[in-house]
């Protein structure tokens, strides 16, 4: 059951792992690749699982999809999201959205928070805090802190590193969306606090990363996802100009939305180590009612939005 005035579900992970140890005390922001079924089962039997190309078809004609249709979204385009969501999905039958950051692909650099994360583990240390001072910055200077001696390069467990941030194989990426059940959309190309940056940093980042994207998909990328969630009018106006039939955020702004850029503000949950009952309260638009009563704001976005945060609870 929704809360009455709900937007459509739109559901997002960010990382679907094997239960194959305990998290070493950490919350990674991640869920159980078993946990991830129940999910997208108990989703099929609540709701119209919807797939992304007519999603994307709605927000062109102006139209909303059902309150009662459900899409499902995996942010940043790690290995995982192939080795271990994807073959669920397709077992199931059920369409995901993938926003991939296609600076990490193929081996590349992991992404700043990626990095953030991983060296932090080193010092036995949450990265809250780090994550809170970079989310503040633009991409040039988070970097420039990443080579600081008391920061670094260091990855901590590199096992388990390679299971939550390896970007992923662009063939592997490809060979599932002739598949069918794997959709990509647009993510930058190295995740940048978007508002943080000059207009032509951002324009790169949008353009380059939807040209990449596909050339893997050999099929025009659609939908947006917001770095962190994180926007304001004037990169919404750059995803539009972009040729994105819509874009999502987190939690959409309080203030006034321009009418021609509504489509560009659309609102996701975030799932994170949710036990059932979170999960189904999720659902229901727990988080849309919070927000509707103030009780989520931007700081809530930015601990919702990366791996390595505080378990969050509805």
């Amino acid at each position: 059951m929704r809360i009455p005035g709900a937007w459509p579900l739109v559901i997002m992970y960010h990382g679907i792992v094997p239960r194959v140890r305990e998290r070493q005390n950490i919350d990674l922001g991640v869920v159980y690749q078993d946990d991830f079924e129940r999910h997208l089962k108990e989703l099929k039997r609540r709701f119209d699982v919807v797939h992304p190309e007519e999603y994307a078809d709605l927000l062109e004609r102006g139209r909303a999809p059902s309150p009662r249709s459900a899409l499902i979204t995996l942010d940043d385009g790690f290995q995982n999201l192939l080795d271990y969501a994807l073959p669920v999905a397709e077992v199931l039958q059920t369409p995901l959205l993938a926003f991939v950051c296609s600076g990490h692909l193929d081996g590349g650099s992991w992404l700043w928070f990626a990095r953030t994360v991983a060296a932090q583990w080193t010092h036995n240390d949450t990265p809250s805090d780090l994550l809170k001072r970079f989310r503040r910055m633009a991409l040039k200077e988070i970097m420039e802190e990443l080579e600081n001696p008391g920061i670094g390069e260091q990855r901590g467990d590199r096992e388990l590193g390679r299971l939550l941030f390896d970007g992923a194989s662009s063939t592997h990426l490809a060979q599932a969306c002739a598949r069918g059940y794997l959709v990509l959309g647009g993510h930058t190309v190295n995740h940048p606090n978007m508002p943080r940056e000059s207009a032509e940093r951002c324009r790169q980042e949008i353009i380059d990363n939807k040209r990449r994207l596909e050339e893997i998909a050999s099929r025009p990328v659609r939908l947006f996802a917001y770095p962190s969630g994180d926007a304001d009018d004037r990169v919404a106006s750059q995803v539009r100009e972009a040729g994105y039939s819509g874009a999502f955020t987190i939690l959409p702004p309080r203030r006034s939305i321009p009418p021609d850029l509504r489509r560009f503000y659309l609102p996701r949950i975030g799932i994170y180590n949710a036990g059932q009952v979170t999960f189904r309260l999720k659902c229901a638009g727990v988080d849309t009612l919070r927000w509707k009563l103030g009780l989520l704001n931007g700081d809530m976005r930015m601990s919702m939005a990366y791996p390595g945060r505080r378990r969050e609870r509805a």
